[in-house]
């Protein structure tokens, strides 16, 4: 009886023993996960493409990755932060986005060239445009006054509002405002004229279309203004030109008020810019607010949010001119254009 129990319990030739297959496929499941990479997060992928390798690329990407750091766009998805995944142009991403499209939540170009190999493809993923001028809105199917959309940007240029804001404010008690336009601020004229009204100033255009005569018009501006306002034209205000635009405003005691730090170091006596960190920080916001969306718009593109001022005290003393600190001129700028 014995002998039969033990014979039963005895495998065939060829046949596993009862209980240690199982145990066998089991450990070598758990070999197999522990040398398997980990798996992908389940958050949001957000393609970031640029148009080369600049420090101001870097410090805007790196503004908005402290911006989206921490963000779970739903709280109830394990491993819910969006992730960037940064490409350059001459990755070949553009030539995979047909097949890997549906792995984007959202692709964001940096800098005019990328936002322009973006605009000649077809893709159906939502784009947002960031660092690009808003002289190029146009050439990307870009409107300011458009709705929500798939395409949107943030532009490196100040609203022109809030530029020209920052002139009462130093200089209060001048009125005469020259604007010198070219190109490619040759639409601005008539926005320049309107709310240059509204604030009280006396606007003062000319427009040049030749290089040449550039220094003719400067002069001839200069003539009629108590300040002029440089708006980021290549023709009229280049590497060429600068140096001489500032001589002659020096010596016709007209202040010049830029449209970057640099211009301020050159010899404006200030400018209202936004620094790659700002940008970036406007752009995490953003994201933030798309990811949040069920619908997954953008809202039509915009003016950096978030600026700073910068006053050359040097020159603004040798021009006989008292100006408030240039945290007490962000501040009211701020307060005018509200939360």
């Amino acid at each position: 009886m014995n002998r039969a129990r033990a014979a039963s319990n005895t495998p065939a030739p060829g046949q596993a023993r009862p209980g240690v297959s199982d145990r066998a496929r089991t450990l070598l499941l758990l070999l197999l996960l522990l040398l398997l990479p980990p798996l992908a997060g389940a958050g949001p992928r957000i393609l970031v493409v640029t148009g080369g390798d600049s420090d101001v690329y870097r410090q805007m990407l790196d503004s908005v990755r402290a911006g989206i750091d921490g963000f779970c766009p739903d709280v109830a998805t394990p491993d819910c932060a969006p992730r960037l995944i940064e490409k350059g142009l001459d990755d070949g991403i553009l030539e995979r986005l047909g097949q890997e499209g549906e792995r984007w939540s959202l692709i964001v170009t940096v800098g005019i060239e990328a936002a322009r190999a973006l605009q000649a493809r077809e893709i159906r993923v939502p784009v947002l445009n960031t660092l690009i001028p808003r002289s190029a809105a146009a050439e990307l199917g870009l409107s300011p006054a458009g709705e929500e959309g798939s395409r949107s940007a943030v532009f490196i240029d100040q609203p022109l509002r809030r530029q020209l804001q920052l002139i009462p404010l130093i200089r209060p008690e001048r009125h005469r405002l020259g604007v010198l336009l070219g190109p490619t601020t040759r639409d601005s004229a008539a926005a320049v004229r309107l709310d240059g009204r509204e604030l009280g100033l006396q606007v003062q255009v000319r427009e040049v279309d030749d290089g040449d005569k550039v220094g003719q018009a400067v002069r001839r501006i200069l003539s009629r203004s108590d300040v002029l306002l440089a708006l980021p034209d290549p023709l009229v205000y280049n590497r060429w030109t600068i140096v001489n635009i500032m001589l002659s405003s020096y010596h016709s005691r007209v202040p010049v008020i830029g449209f970057s730090a640099a211009y301020v170091r050159s010899g404006a006596v200030a400018a209202v810019y936004s620094t790659p960190e700002d940008v970036g920080r406007h752009v995490s916001d953003l994201i933030r607010r798309f990811l949040a969306d069920p619908r997954r718009r953008l809202p039509a593109p915009q003016y950096p949010r978030y600026f700073h001022v910068r006053i050359n005290t040097q020159v603004a003393h040798s021009l006989g001119i008292e100006l408030p600190s240039a945290d007490d001129v962000q501040r009211r700028l701020e307060a005018l254009e509200g939360p």
